[in-house]
């Protein structure tokens, strides 16, 4: 009944009515209600000790996944020797540090905004029917040096005369 429906949504979802989402989504709030009502009428409420409170991670436009699952799903490499093998080694042929550093990025905090993804085809999509493009921006690209990593050796005070030539250029 509806009147217990708090009761065992606060258990899975502590707090829930301050909960945005749900509070932009009321049509959500049945499906989780049912769902709470059934695990706990076949679960018992002591029972749950092994089922920790569901919880919104975030509201932005990435996905959560764990790096645990990541790997399982060899998407990314479990260990440096294996990284030909993953997903992320398949699809690297990035030409600088910085590139490399954004596609793994990109793997390990996936986008879920289906206007983003399609964002992203098109312009894959244009590259790849522009090959000489294609081939000139990346032999551009090789020549750009470590722009994250000069700068954290500048913040650090750690950057040398190389490091700044490198920059400039």
């Amino acid at each position: 009944s509806e009147k217990n429906n708090d009761f065992y949504i606060e258990k899975i979802i502590p707090f829930y009515k301050k909960d945005n989402i749900i509070k932009n989504e009321l049509g959500i709030l049945s499906p989780i209600s049912a769902l709470s009502y059934y695990i706990f009428s076949t679960q018992g409420i002591e029972g749950l000790y092994h089922i920790r409170p569901f919880k919104f991670l975030n509201q932005n436009q990435k996905m959560n996944v764990t790096l645990t699952t990541l790997m399982n799903l060899e998407i990314l490499p479990r260990n440096k020797d294996r990284y030909n093998d993953s997903l992320l080694g398949h699809f690297d042929k990035t030409k600088t540090a910085l590139g490399g550093r954004g596609l793994r990025e990109h793997f390990l905090n996936p986008v879920s905004d289906l206007s983003l993804i399609e964002k992203r085809h098109l312009t894959l999509e244009k590259l790849h029917q522009n090959i000489e493009q294609l081939t000139e921006i990346r032999e551009d690209l090789s020549l750009i040096r470590d722009i994250e990593r000069i700068l954290a050796k500048l913040s650090t005070k750690k950057i040398n005369s190389s490091d700044l030539i490198n920059l400039a250029t």
